[in-house]
Parts: C-alpha cells; structure tokens; sequence
C-alpha cells in the first residue's frame, strides 16, 4: 500500500502561518523538518519546487512541511485541490510505502 507525500518548502519564520494555512484545508498530521541551506538547494529542482521570494539567497536553512495523502482517488483530488488553492505554493508530490 502506498500515500502520497507532500512537502512544502517555506521559510522557517513563515513554517508556522503555512501550517495554519494548510490546517485550513483540512491537512492533519503535519510534521516540521528544518532541513540545512545546503540539502534544500541540492534537492530544490531548478528552484521551480518553492516560491518563496529570498529562499535561496543568504544560505539559510529552511522548513519542510511534510504531511500525507491517501494513495486513492479522494487522496489525489484532495492534492489536487490544495496544490490550486494553495496560492501557488507547489506541493512536492512522492509515492512512498506505507
């Protein structure tokens, strides 16, 4: 069986608002990850994957929101409905077991 991980990469000052945010769309479970300047940058796909102004200027570290949805249809539309409504802040989708 698997779920959908979502990450969302934000500026650990704005991680707190974000998670507010998200808790408004229904999101349970969600888990704060401050990764360092260096992995974010390594792992951040030609910068596309987060929209936050400055993120990548500065070497700060930043915070990953992770949470999950269910690997079905809802789980997808759900998804679907946050990435559109999340004022483009791109949700990093991932298949992961579980």
């Amino acid at each position: 069986m698997y779920r959908i991980k979502a990450t969302v990469k934000v500026p650990p000052d704005q991680s707190d608002a974000v998670a507010g945010k998200l808790k408004g769309f229904g999101i349970v479970g969600i888990e704060k990850r401050i990764v360092p300047f260096g992995e974010f940058v390594s792992e951040s796909r030609l910068y596309w994957d987060c929209v936050f102004e400055g993120m990548f200027e500065g070497g700060r570290d930043a915070a990953y929101l992770e949470f999950y949805f269910e690997d079905s249809q809802e789980g997808r539309a759900q998804a679907y409905s946050l990435e559109l409504n999340l004022q483009q802040i791109p949700l990093n989708l991932a298949y992961v077991a579980g």
